[in-house]
């Protein structure tokens, strides 16, 4: 189950996306992966909208049930489900904390949305008495950032770090040590390239190679600040903490003030919470 925060207003061609869209989403879902020349799979699947549905998308998508939040379809669903799975929709690289650099990411409305719904859900699976219900938290990492993730060695050479303690330290001090280290980037790839003992290394030379040709730089005849200047500004847009774990921290927080809300002792909400957490 998805929340999808949409607009309230839809023009048709907005509409006509929408459903295209969810047509595709449902037939993938009814499709084996690894068989895909089979027939579609035998599936229960229920989906509940943010926003409310429409009786023609309910009839373009045999295979779903559309319902409420509230149906009797949901606690069905909930009081025999295994996992409950809380999916991630993009987030937006920010100002990092002041004193958690690693922290740098904030959740758009939409994993927001999903977060609630399904702390909701857990809420309602436990009262239902499944209380061996799981969530997992599923983030995704945009292919912009699969590359800056991979060149994490250099940067770390270049700033005299280990690659651990990169993402803990605050943005002005790895530039201020990677000034200070004097290092030559184009050097450095050129020393890693042609040492077989270094291949690990040359994995993210390679990934820093293609971050300078997306950024338009050229890795052969650009200046050596050029190129510490791209790597690093590379960085600081780089997200360094994942959405799944900011989702369950969300989760957790929310989870705790729906109990509280409803009057639940501190015991009883760090019981639920506890094993929500573990």
């Amino acid at each position: 189950m998805e929340k999808f925060s949409k607009p309230e207003v839809k023009t048709q061609d907005t509409q006509d996306t929408y459903k295209s869209y969810l047509t595709r989403v449902s037939d993938n879902l009814f499709t084996d992966p690894d068989h895909p020349e089979r027939g579609p799979r035998s599936r229960s699947i229920v989906y509940v909208p943010y926003r409310g549905f429409s009786e023609q998308l309910q009839r373009d998508c045999p295979g779903i049930t559309f319902t409420d939040y509230n149906s009797p379809e949901v606690v069905e669903a909930v009081s025999a489900a295994d996992v409950i799975v809380n999916i991630a929709r993009g987030e937006e690289v920010v100002e990092a904390e002041i004193g958690h650099p690693d922290r740098n990411v904030k959740l758009p409305p939409e994993s927001l949305a999903n977060t609630e719904m399904v702390g909701d859900l857990y809420l309602q699976a436990i009262e239902t008495g499944n209380t061996d219900v799981q969530v997992v938290h599923t983030g995704r990492m945009n292919n912009k950032t699969i590359a800056m993730a991979t060149a994490m060695p250099i940067l770390a050479e270049a700033a005299g770090l280990n690659e651990e303690d990169v993402i803990h330290t605050p943005d002005a001090q790895i530039r201020r040590l990677v000034e200070n280290n004097h290092i030559d980037i184009k050097e450095l790839m050129d020393s890693v390239d042609t040492d077989p003992k270094m291949q690990a290394m040359q994995v993210g030379v390679r990934a820093l190679r293609r971050i300078y040709k997306a950024r338009g730089v050229d890795s052969d005849t650009a200046s050596s600040s050029e190129l510490t200047n791209a790597l690093l500004d590379e960085y600081e847009k780089y997200p360094r903490i994942s959405t799944s774990t900011l989702m369950k921290e969300q989760m957790l927080q929310n989870v705790a003030e729906k109990l509280r809300s409803e009057g639940k002792s501190e015991k009883e909400i760090n019981e639920v919470v506890g094993k929500l957490d573990e």
